[in-house]
């Protein structure tokens, strides 16, 4: 994910909150941005699908490492051959999103 968002980095975005009904110089629409790299390279309009699991699994990133910067996230470490169905899930995620984005970064490479 840090790699997609780093080549997302200097992308326009417009900036508006909805919540505040105004431009916000701080928003940076980091979601939008990342969905965006995979629309460009893979599939334009991204399938319904595609996008709920980015959603999902850059939505637990994000609470994982806001959590950790704030102190309050769980330790991870070696498991110790007990995986709970939970870890399983997010493992079996995060060889999907795997998948993706070396499909997406090998379709970049393809254009430059």
């Amino acid at each position: 994910m840090s790699a997609v968002e780093s080549m997302m980095a200097d992308e326009y975005t417009s900036g508006f909150c909805k919540d505040a009904e105004r431009q916000c110089p701080l928003k940076k629409d980091v979601m939008k941005k990342f969905r965006a790299f995979f629309e460009r390279n893979l599939q334009y309009p991204l399938p319904e699908e595609l996008k709920n699991f980015l959603g999902i699994v850059y939505s637990r990133r994000s609470d994982f490492v806001h959590k950790a910067l704030l102190g309050e996230a769980e330790v991870r470490g070696i498991k110790f051959g007990l995986m709970s169905e939970k870890t399983r899930q997010i493992d079996e995620e995060k060889r999907d999103l795997e998948k993706l984005v070396n499909a997406a970064l090998i379709e970049w490479l393809k254009r430059i």
